[in-house]
């Protein structure tokens, strides 16, 4: 099914959907057709790594409006993608790292007793999406590290995928 959909664009269709604008405080309803189409999105990239692939390049509409959906469906992208997640932009990490700092800023500096509660929540809630994209990129280098054995034969194994991909 996933290839089928591919071979039809069909993930090309749902990248444009979510370049529409709209009032994202308001439109109930085109928020759960966004909903929807970040909910395919990741099921089309779900241990697929030729679909992984093909997201990862549309990364950056992904991160241009870091929120809860576009952090799941780019940790979708990656999950158990170690490839994909040697590749990684640095640039990518600093903005969940950023993320999380702004909600931990947030958390300490709010101090509103009766909208705290729910929005310490969201925003508790917000870090720990953006906590698990950091570790999807961190388990795949681990994996990778644990499956070439000890550090020389990790960095000589990552020395040469370096190479390989200069090369190309």
């Amino acid at each position: 099914q996933q290839r089928l959909l591919r071979n039809l664009s069909a993930h090309e269709y749902v990248l444009e959907l979510l370049k529409i604008p709209y009032d994202k405080l308001n439109d109930n309803s085109m928020k759960e057709v966004m909903n929807h189409a970040h909910n395919f999105l990741q099921k089309f990239v779900s241990n697929n790594s030729i679909n992984q692939k093909l997201l990862q390049k549309h990364e950056k509409h992904f991160i241009t409006d870091l929120d809860e959906r576009n952090a799941k469906t780019l940790t979708a992208i990656y999950e158990n993608n170690t490839e994909l997640c040697a590749e990684i932009d640095q640039n990518v990490i600093s903005q969940f790292v950023q993320a999380i700092e702004k909600y931990k800023e947030y958390n300490t500096d709010n101090t509103a007793s009766a909208n705290k509660t729910n929005h310490s929540t969201d925003a508790t809630s917000q870090q720990l999406i953006y906590c698990l994209f950091l570790k999807t990129i961190i388990t795949c280098g681990l994996d990778e590290y644990g499956s070439t054995g000890d550090r020389i034969s990790w960095k000589k194994h990552r020395l040469a995928k370096k190479d390989k991909f200069n090369q190309n």
